[in-house]
């Protein structure tokens, strides 16, 4: 889910709190290395902001499913857009 030029251009730039986070979501990071490579750009997971609080609630979640690894990037934005937040991976932000 993550090409190899995306990977490069976001080692080289400052990228987006968004794009930091689709990225951490598709290399399927715990939340802890979450948070520490958030924090390493500046950012963090608020618990008020109702986008960080969905990506933080399904991070969290039990991935004992190899489906539900690939899966999860997408059930994130299903639920984004339910609550009409800009989704992970777009250029709505």
């Amino acid at each position: 889910m993550v090409s190899e030029r995306m990977f490069r251009y976001y080692k080289e730039k400052v990228p987006s709190k968004q794009a930091l986070l689709a990225l951490a979501v598709a290399l399927s990071m715990r939340e802890e290395a979450v948070d520490e490579l958030l924090r390493k750009y500046g950012y963090c997971l608020s618990g008020s902001i109702a986008g960080d609080v969905v990506v933080r609630w399904h991070i969290r979640q039990d991935r004992g499913e190899e489906i539900r690894e690939e899966r999860i990037l997408f059930e994130i934005n299903e639920v984004l857009e339910r609550m009409e937040i800009p989704l992970l991976m777009t250029r709505q932000w």
